[in-house]
């Protein structure tokens, strides 16, 4: 499970968003630093856009947006935090009703066993 743990802290200006996940599982389960922002709009998820900034470097002058390719153990029975930053989003965070989705792989690795979570959190 994900869960937001700043949610009183998720208002204008959003700086990053911290979740804890909880593996109950009896395996370790590893994520890396990528996650998808999406927000609620029409009766429908939509990907957030970058910024105007990181937007011109993608489009116009070649530039790919890149994470880091780590992975972090959620260890069987545990809980982890982690702060997603926000930056890339800072113009086109603005209040409303967000969903952050990561990725999740298990063992043996490498392997394309793996899951998505999403937590829903609302930006005031």
């Amino acid at each position: 499970t994900m869960s937001i743990v700043n949610l009183d802290d998720v208002k204008m200006p959003v700086d990053s968003i911290v979740v804890e996940m909880k593996n109950n599982s009896d395996n370790e389960a590893t994520f890396g630093e990528y996650y998808n922002l999406e927000k609620y709009d029409n009766g429908k998820w939509v990907d957030l856009p970058y910024n105007d900034k990181i937007r011109k470097l993608l489009e116009e002058d070649g530039v790919e947006m890149v994470f880091n390719d780590v992975g972090y153990p959620v260890r069987p029975h545990s809980v982890r935090r982690y702060s997603n930053r926000t930056k890339a989003y800072n113009e086109t965070l603005v209040p409303g009703h967000y969903r952050l989705s990561k990725k999740f792989s298990y063992p043996p690795y490498p392997t394309l066993k793996s899951d998505t979570a999403y937590v829903e959190f609302e930006i005031r």
